[in-house]
């Protein structure tokens, strides 16, 4: 995760744990499977967005996510401590 200028970005979760970099048979394994799409999500504590928490929208994002996710943070005072479990 991502936190720049009022920008959070969740890129995609998706590991293949079989997949071995390092070995040159992994022509027979399947690829490693990139983003698909994105998504735009909106916060703005005035209600003007998806939702009205930083958390809120990052718990929004499946942890078996495939899409790149951009959460849009609009002006505003959030306090308190961003909480995600790495998968």
């Amino acid at each position: 995760m991502l936190l720049n200028a009022g920008i959070v970005t969740l890129g995609a979760r998706h590991h293949d744990s079989s997949f071995n970099y390092l070995s040159s048979s992994n022509s027979s394994k399947h690829p490693w499977i990139g983003p698909v799409g994105n998504r735009v999500i909106t916060v703005d504590i005035n209600g003007g967005g998806q939702f009205q928490s930083v958390q809120d929208a990052v718990n929004a994002v499946p942890d078996n996510n495939i899409m790149n996710v951009l959460i849009q943070i609009r002006a505003g005072c959030y306090k308190y401590e961003l909480i995600k479990l790495a998968t």
